[in-house]
């Protein structure tokens, strides 16, 4: 059979996917069986980032409508989100805020814009940012506390009071008094809409981007004295808390006897940051924060207090299109990742580690790029779309024999060209860190040697830990052609700005607010591929929903949210002791439908999506 006329179906991928199961969607009539029964589908606040999360210390889901914090217990094994929440938490302002007229509607100026979940010190914050500069942080455990609270008082309430109208009138009363009431433990303004959101959890920071081309990094004060409770672990952080604009004298970054913050504007280069990534050194204390605007540049930014030049990194975006004409909205940076080597799942082959079906060599593919200097060469895996092993996806694609032509003759595993021999070790961070000033000591582009995930309109990038090693990049990675067309309104929205990492799955979760989600395998090939440093890279593993599962009606997405699933023996606080701990996946989408997935990988490594 000639290759060209080789069957998609008989072709087998060289690794196991993770499988996508235990599907739920939760139409908007179900969530809101009531609408007209005082029960209203929530006013959502278009063209915003991620509006979504998911607790990973307590089972608390959290939605940003408008300029307040829905928040509900997911329920049973489906992670059921009804329409009306546990609890909602009325955002406060700042004086300053009140000056500060919104950028995208100056008639909510408070509507949240971001809000992501993480830990500050040994514990979790939930961190908003506004269209009015106010970025707020409020403690997940204060939160569980307060909602504890308030069961408990209303349950005594319906005991003592009689009548369907008090027991109305009492949960009306108590849920305004605790939202209303509760105070965050951070609460700041930068002065015009604020946009990305960071959290560096050992070194107690928090870093924030604005309209101003700017970001400002507030960090807490950290010293043993003040800061150690009788276990040793850092306490709470007190409401209220002043940041000095510059370090006291006698502190350093990583002992601070008072809080500070420090504003870093970008030059003429730079414009508005969407997205930001602390990036830790070698002793895990942030060393970088990376922030990436939507001109395509990515800045790495010095955290010290005092150094204030900016490093721009070139984005691959600017060379792979330099010869095929783009517009400026494609180029724009709207997500970043920091990724440590361990997150990267090993393999042995170059098909295993891209997605690939086929590898052709260097000197006939068109997916292996060069332009000029090592840190313009770069991996194309876009083709490997129409291999992923979703039956409905490969049906559709079974007559393209033309693009997805299947080598005949098995080829030999490709083995880069930038690679002269295959005798020497890779440097490993190990061997690297006992070197004194080695010569690639400068080629790391991160102090810990973590890669870096990009994300722009529609393509993904990663770079690997040294300007050795060539970049991957995947263009138009959801816009499969089976997956249908989108609605006008919808398709404008065409940005990848939802991240999420999931470590120990090995797994990255890319989302547009188109309404896809692209699940990435992060990949390391073995020593043997290169002398210049780790060869990271990732693979395509599936696109969700499913094809069976597209709604009729598509919508924009609000938010993506993941956290490990939660179950009757997991205690408070405490992560699944589970070998295979399984993850859930939960997109909400403007119209108020929600569409969960399971996530996990069985003993073979395989992963599983439920």
């Amino acid at each position: 059979m000639a290759a060209s006329q080789r069957d998609p179906e008989d072709m087998e991928r060289t690794f196991k996917e993770i499988e996508v199961t235990a599907f739920r969607f939760q139409s908007q009539a179900e969530r809101f069986p009531s609408i007209n029964d005082f029960q209203e589908v929530p006013r959502v606040a278009q063209w915003r980032m991620n509006l979504t999360a998911l607790s990973q210390e307590h089972n608390l889901y959290f939605v940003a409508i408008g300029s307040e914090i829905h928040i509900t217990v997911p329920e049973n094994n489906k992670q059921t989100i009804p329409g009306k929440p546990n609890a909602i938490i009325e955002l406060p302002t700042t004086e300053q805020s009140l000056q500060v007229n919104g950028q995208i509607d100056s008639q909510n100026s408070h509507d949240v814009n971001h809000l992501i979940v993480g830990k500050l010190g040994e514990f979790e914050i939930l961190l908003a940012c506004c269209d009015d500069g106010d970025v707020l942080a409020i403690y997940t455990h204060v939160i569980k506390a307060a909602m504890e609270n308030y069961k408990t008082e209303f349950l005594f309430t319906r005991r003592h009071q009689q009548g369907p109208a008090s027991h109305r009138a009492w949960e009306e009363r108590l849920d305004n008094c605790w939202g209303s009431n509760m105070q965050p433990m951070f609460h700041q303004n930068v002065g015009v809409s604020a946009w990305g959101l960071a959290i560096h959890q050992q070194s107690r920071l928090i870093a924030v981007s604005s309209n101003y081309h700017e970001i400002t990094m507030f960090a807490f004060a950290l010293h043993d004295e003040a800061d150690s409770s009788s276990d040793g672990k850092l306490s709470e952080i007190q409401t209220g808390e002043e940041f000095s604009s510059s370090m006291p004298p006698g502190d350093s970054p990583n002992q601070r006897g008072y809080s500070w913050k420090k504003v870093i504007h970008l030059d003429a280069r730079g414009h508005n940051v969407p997205t930001l990534a602390f990036a830790s050194g070698l002793d895990g204390e942030a060393e970088v924060l990376l922030a990436a605007d939507i001109l395509g540049n990515l800045w790495k930014l010095d955290v010290g207090p005092t150094q204030v030049e900016v490093d721009e990194l070139e984005p691959v975006r600017r060379v792979y299109k330099a010869n095929e004409g783009f517009r400026q909205r494609d180029m724009m940076g709207w997500g970043v990742l920091v990724l440590p080597l361990t997150q990267f799942k090993p393999q042995s082959t170059a098909r295993s580690a891209l997605g690939m079906f086929q590898l052709d060599t260097i000197d006939n593919s068109t997916r292996f790029n060069k332009f000029g200097s090592t840190e313009d060469f770069y991996i194309d895996i876009s083709e490997s779309q129409y291999d992923i092993r979703d039956p409905s996806i490969k049906a559709a694609t079974k007559h393209q024999g033309s693009y997805m032509a299947y080598m005949e003759d098995r080829v030999e595993e490709y083995v880069p060209e930038w690679n002269p021999t295959l005798t020497h070790p890779i440097v490993t961070m190990k061997s690297y860190s006992q070197q004194s000033r080695s010569l690639l000591d400068d080629q790391f582009i991160l102090p810990d040697g973590s890669a870096i995930l990009r994300t722009y309109a529609s393509d993904v990038e990663l770079l690997p830990p040294t300007h050795l090693v060539p970049r991957t990049v995947f263009k138009s990675i959801l816009h499969h052609p089976t997956r249908g067309t989108y609605p006008e309104g919808v398709f404008q929205q065409n940005r990848l700005n939802m991240l999420a990492s999931i470590p120990e799955l090995h797994l990255v979760i890319v989302a547009s607010q188109k309404g896809d989600a692209a699940l990435l395998t992060l990949t390391r090939l073995d020593q043997r591929f290169s002398i210049h440093g780790p060869v990271c890279t990732f693979r395509l593993d599936h696109i969700v929903p499913l094809q069976q599962h597209i709604p009729v009606e598509r919508s924009a997405l609000m938010g993506m949210a993941t956290s490990r699933i939660w179950t009757e023996a997991r205690g408070d606080g405490i992560h699944d002791t589970a070998e295979n701990p399984r993850w859930r996946l939960l997109l909400h989408y403007m119209d108020q439908s929600i569409l969960s997935y399971e996530l996990w990988r069985n003993e073979g490594g395989d992963m599983v999506v439920l």
